[in-house]
């Protein structure tokens, strides 16, 4: 009786029922349910991979099916040989094959695909006797895309020595199929910065400039079969055709520059700690690009200047050139023109670095003493940016402490990151680092797509080293230019060495501009006491002073106004109290000026005597492509001289 009273225990939720109950009363599982135990023995291992011939993976252990190439789990090459792997499938497989329905394995990510399948339904790979089918140039030129993605030089130099690279990397351009190649390479890959936009019909140099290769662009246009370009077919005049710097032509002369001048910087010790350049450099335009024929000139202009900005500043907006009289020759100042370079966030740095030897900071030598002076002085330049901040804001509100405090930490944060975009107060501390004042010529107002004005533009002004003494700086500007978003390097072009030209400063005292004439004699300091620019053809030292008496004889000026168009000063941001108009004597205090008759000051700027040797290098590697060019043009094209509309006439 005892027995027929005990409850039994179900089996799958424990819950304990009475005798006469069929069912459990929680669950409703069956009295007789097996146990788990039981049921573990009775499993078919007939359909397992272990079964069907399936390996396991040496790295993971992990279980893979016969057909599978490498592991699912961790992507380990399977340890069958293909022969194994053929072998082990079933008797019945070669029928299947005859009749089409034997699905092949995709090589990239081992799916399966029905046979009529052209590509991977998961990854878009092709099949694998497509794959074997496509020449191994092909493949290499694909591999050598990825090493143009990646900047893997290495792997690019095998292939440029190889003979595969013989009649494909230049003559093939990308096709849907390997945009798919490498949209699948660059979403397994880690890729520095922004992740390029790959389409059909691009080319390996087209490529190398959508990553912001300049070093590989300059090195395939020399080895391209279409690198001797023609006068017939001229670079394209948009600022985005092909670019040709003068740093490209010779990158060895280059690279030792670099590495020069990062040896240069200095610091002082003292009460105002900033980093410093012992160096000064005055870049111009070669005098004998003038004497290239005019359609040889239209290649340099659209190879070298960013005619984006040049006619944006020169015609649009009337910032720079308007002071050039047509028709007039031996003027006391010369034509600016805006320098190609990176279009990222160092674009500041690069400008400057051309201004002054005509060279990119690719070894970032600007932005690390950028970052350093701004932590070694960040008490003096917060003073001087927290003044300025103030005054601009002092019409329209007054700034919290607390947001000033987080704007100036985005000020630290944008010096110290790579490719990040700088603001004024950055070109402040650059006029400090280089000792030499930064003049901005600027567009007013930035635009939006539509041509509407969205907003004022304030890089506009003269940025003065004053938290220097006088006398450990240089008068010689640095000029730059700026449109929306972007700084560019603006160049004058060295006068022809001649009679004519040789007494530019004298000329420039009797000149006559559009606001009157010019005063006899500057109204600065006497010149001899302050640093000029390194004109010594030997290594980089230290610049002595040079004296009235031996001055160089051959020195030429040029002269740039300090005002725009309309005759209003241009400001001096973070250096005169009164923060949105110039300052005429802290103006001629800090630069050789001279005045017009109205009262405005122009700027002196002196070029040197001779250039660097490496500087003069890479001008003359530069400069004898060109020749080579002018040569062939005249031959081919008679009368094809210099003409009256040539960019650089």
């Amino acid at each position: 009786m005892a027995e027929e009273t005990a409850k039994w225990t179900c089996l799958r939720c424990t819950y304990a029922n009475w005798p006469r109950s069929k069912r459990c009363t929680l669950c409703e599982a069956p009295r007789d349910l097996p146990s788990i135990e039981d049921e573990m023995h009775r499993v078919d291992l007939g359909n397992s991979k272990k079964a069907t011939g399936g390996w396991s993976c040496p790295t993971c252990t992990f279980d893979n099916w016969a057909a599978s190439v490498k592991c699912t789990q961790c992507g380990t090459s399977s340890p069958l040989p293909s022969v194994s792997r053929s072998s082990i499938e079933p008797e019945s497989s070669s029928s299947l094959t005859q009749l089409g329905f034997v699905k092949w394995t995709c090589s990239s990510c081992t799916y399966e695909n029905w046979p009529k399948s052209k590509t991977c339904v998961m990854c878009n790979a092709p099949p694998p006797e497509a794959a074997h089918s496509v020449s191994n140039p092909n493949d290499d030129w694909l591999s050598a895309c990825k090493a143009v993605i990646t900047g893997d030089d290495k792997a690019l130099q095998s292939f440029l020595l190889s003979s595969a690279s013989q009649g494909i990397i230049f003559s093939r351009r990308l096709t849907s199929q390997d945009c798919l190649v490498l949209d699948q390479f660059l979403n397994q890959s880690v890729i520095s910065g922004a992740t390029p936009s790959i389409k059909p019909g691009l080319s390996v140099i087209d490529l190398a400039q959508i990553c912001h290769r300049t070093d590989l662009v300059s090195l395939f246009s020399a080895l391209s079969p279409a690198a001797p370009r023609t006068p017939s077919t001229p670079a394209s005049h948009s600022g985005r055709g092909t670019k040709r710097s003068f740093c490209h032509s010779s990158s060895y002369a280059a690279k030792e520059l670099r590495r020069l001048l990062d040896a240069c910087v200095g610091q002082r010790r003292g009460e105002f700690p900033c980093l410093y350049l012992t160096e000064f450099g005055v870049f111009a335009l070669p005098a004998e690009m003038t004497s290239l024929a005019s359609t040889v000139q239209e290649v340099v202009f659209a190879e070298l200047c960013d005619t984006d900005v040049q006619d944006e500043l020169e015609v649009r907006s009337k910032a720079i050139n308007w002071w050039v009289l047509d028709g007039q020759h031996n003027q006391p100042t010369s034509r600016l023109f805006a320098l190609w370079n990176r279009t990222d966030g160092d674009c500041l740095l690069d400008s400057i670095m051309q201004a002054c030897w005509g060279v990119f900071d690719t070894q970032n030598t600007l932005r690390q003493a950028l970052a350093s002076s701004l932590k070694a002085c960040e008490r003096h330049f917060f003073r001087a940016w927290r003044e300025y901040e103030t005054q601009q804001a002092a019409n329209q509100y007054r700034p919290d402490d607390q947001q000033l405090l987080r704007d100036w930490r985005s000020v630290l944060d944008a010096a110290n990151l790579p490719r990040v975009s700088l603001e004024q107060i950055h070109i402040f501390v650059l006029a400090h680092i280089l000792r030499r004042p930064i003049i901005v010529y600027s567009v007013k107002y930035i635009h939006n797509y539509r041509n509407e004005p969205i907003g004022f533009s304030n890089f506009q002004g003269v940025y003065l080293p004053v938290l220097w003494e006088r006398s450990f700086c240089s008068r010689d500007p640095i000029i730059l230019g700026y449109t929306r978003g972007h700084f560019s390097a603006l160049v004058p072009k060295e006068p022809q060495i001649n009679g004519q030209c040789d007494n530019l400063d004298n000329e420039a005292r009797s000149a006559r501009s559009d606001d009157g004439c010019w005063d006899p004699a500057p109204t600065s300091d006497p010149l001899d006491d302050q640093p000029r620019p390194n004109s010594d053809p030997g290594s980089l030292h230290d610049q002595p002073e040079v004296t009235g008496s031996s001055q160089p004889t051959n020195e030429r000026s040029l002269y740039f106004p300090l005002f725009d168009l309309q005759g209003q000063p241009l400001p001096t941001p973070f250096a005169s109290k009164k923060g949105t108009s110039g300052d005429t004597q802290l103006l001629r205090d800090r630069l050789s000026t001279v005045p017009t008759r109205r009262g405005l000051l122009l700027a002196r700027l002196r070029l040197p005597a001779a250039r660097h040797h490496l500087v003069e290098t890479i001008v003359r590697d530069w400069l004898s492509v060109y020749q080579n060019m002018s040569v062939e043009a005249v031959n081919e094209i008679p009368g094809c001289g210099i003409s009256a509309t040539s960019p650089f006439a």
